[in-house]
């Protein structure tokens, strides 16, 4: 794999959970594939704008948190493609200097023209799916569908100029923001409080999430979320954008969670009280 990115975590980019955010985590991923792009020469300087229009879908899974001041390499391989142009390409954050891998990311990405290279497959092992679907099939409603089976709105809000690309395509980091800002209004939604505390709070292990459309500069948009299911130390979430004009999906992910113990560092089963009134609020399958 090749080395296209070097940086570390900064305090601001921590939340309440004193580790590295996950829009950020993906931000930095963003940065070591398009480095790794035009390294390669799989795109032009003049296409990396294009380039959020082009990733068709996206999964990441952690492999363990990155605290304040982590120092963070990331590495890029192409792995593998075909005549349509569509690559699978493999994006990964590692420790800056014990090397271990922090995070690792899989992206479709659509119109490239590159060169493929063998990597272990320890390392795309990393990347596989591991608790999500392939689909979240509930992206073929529209938004009065979606809140009929159970989700609810949890964000609104217009895309701002500096969450896109110079062309106005909103980023993929940004997709995450706008879906992590929503978490608290989901929790309330289905357990009556926001869920964070000195002692536990939650955090994303794996993501997987879809791109049907772009979404853009100056276009209002509309977040909605759903509990998938819930058992033991895992939720797992749903989560689509809609374009608030035309009420079309333009992303739907699932989402990997677990409770976290913040002194312990490690993940803590819900208890079956909490899981029953979860439960209860859980979308209608389709």
């Amino acid at each position: 794999m090749q080395l296209t990115y070097r940086g570390s975590v900064n305090r601001w980019e921590c939340d309440e959970n004193d580790h590295l955010n996950v829009r950020f985590c993906e931000e930095k991923l963003w940065q070591t594939l398009v480095s790794g792009m035009l390294q390669v020469g799989a795109i032009a300087e003049d296409e990396v704008d294009e380039l959020p229009a082009r990733i068709v879908c996206q999964h990441l899974r952690f492999q363990q948190e990155s605290r304040v001041a982590t120092p963070i390499s990331g590495f890029l391989s192409v792995l593998s493609g075909d005549v349509s142009g569509q690559f699978n390409v493999l994006a990964q954050l590692r420790h800056g200097v014990s090397d271990e891998p922090l995070c690792s990311s899989l992206f479709l990405v659509d119109g490239l023209d590159c060169e493929t290279a063998a990597i272990s497959p320890s390392a795309i092992a990393h990347a596989l799916p591991k608790g999500v679907e392939l689909d979240l099939p509930y992206h073929v409603l529209d938004l009065s569908g979606a809140l009929e089976k159970g989700f609810v709105v949890t964000g609104r809000g217009v895309i701002q100029r500096n969450e896109c690309s110079s062309n106005g395509l909103l980023l993929p980091h940004n997709y995450m923001a706008r879906t992590s800002d929503s978490m608290p209004n989901l929790w309330t939604h289905l357990a009556g409080d926001e869920r964070v505390s000195d002692a536990e709070g939650g955090a994303v292990v794996e993501f997987r999430r879809q791109y049907h459309e772009p979404l853009c500069a100056n276009q209002a948009f509309t977040v909605v979320s759903g509990l998938l299911s819930a058992q033991g130390k895992i939720q797992r979430f749903g989560h689509m954008l809609f374009n608030a004009g035309t009420r079309a999906c333009c992303a739907s992910a699932q989402v990997i969670a677990v409770r976290m113990d913040l002194n312990a560092r490690k993940a803590i089963a819900l208890s079956d009280e909490d899981l029953v009134t979860l439960l209860q609020k859980q979308v209608q399958p389709l």
